[in-house]
């Protein structure tokens, strides 16, 4: 996490924080693991392919209670997505070789929760602001046109369960970028736009958390 990333996560946990206590308020912190892809809408095969790889997250949550079932619960995460990417270069007398995009967010996701017993069923949007792109490479040089994350927001809808033990939790959840968080033109030898592709994020997120 750099400086930058870094004080904003503060600076929106403080805000998060500085909302009045009230006894329909329950806070707590959460974190875990993304089980994170990054897929595409391409129709051609470009030699590029994304697979799931594992990533962090780390946050604060807040519960408002709008009675007995429903509740609303935003939270504030420093979160990692992106995926494990393998690029074959057998057309160039090249190995294929592979590399781990890494894309670092602060993200708010805006959820409406039904609780019955112990389990809450959660759903709803999230928004996000990039802080990050890092390329774990081997020494074949990337691309230019892998360098494509740059999309500094990301909307994403959210689903998931979360079942709670006394003052702990546990949390599965899936999130899916709506809009992409990158765009890229391939292009033939001539430098015609073969094809525009659009590359969006999926998450499985898995928590552990503690209500305070």
């Amino acid at each position: 996490m750099n400086k930058r990333t870094l004080f904003l996560f503060i600076f929106c946990i403080s805000q998060f924080l500085s909302i009045p206590l009230s006894a329909q308020i329950q806070y707590a912190i959460k974190g875990g693991l993304n089980a994170a892809r990054i897929t595409h809408d391409a129709n051609l095969d470009h030699g590029v392919g994304y697979y799931s790889t594992p990533f962090l997250h780390l946050g604060l949550l807040a519960n408002y209670k709008i009675n007995d079932q429903w509740s609303i619960q935003p939270e504030v995460l420093y979160s990692q997505s992106g995926g494990i990417a393998y690029i074959d270069f057998q057309e160039i007398n090249m190995e294929s070789y592979k590399f781990k995009q890494t894309i670092s967010y602060i993200k708010i996701p805006i959820l409406l929760a039904y609780s019955f017993d112990q389990v809450n069923i959660e759903a709803g949007p999230g928004f996000g602001y990039m802080t990050g792109t890092k390329i774990s490479r081997n020494t074949v040089e990337i691309p230019d046109y892998l360098h494509i994350f740059n999309q500094k927001i990301d909307i994403n809808i959210n689903a998931g369960i979360k079942y709670t033990i006394k003052h702990f939790f546990t949390q599965i959840r899936w999130q899916y970028s709506i809009l992409p968080i990158a765009k890229v033109n391939f292009k033939a030898v001539d430098g015609t736009i073969i094809e525009q592709v659009s590359f969006f994020s999926s998450i499985v997120q898995v928590s552990f958390g503690l209500n305070l």
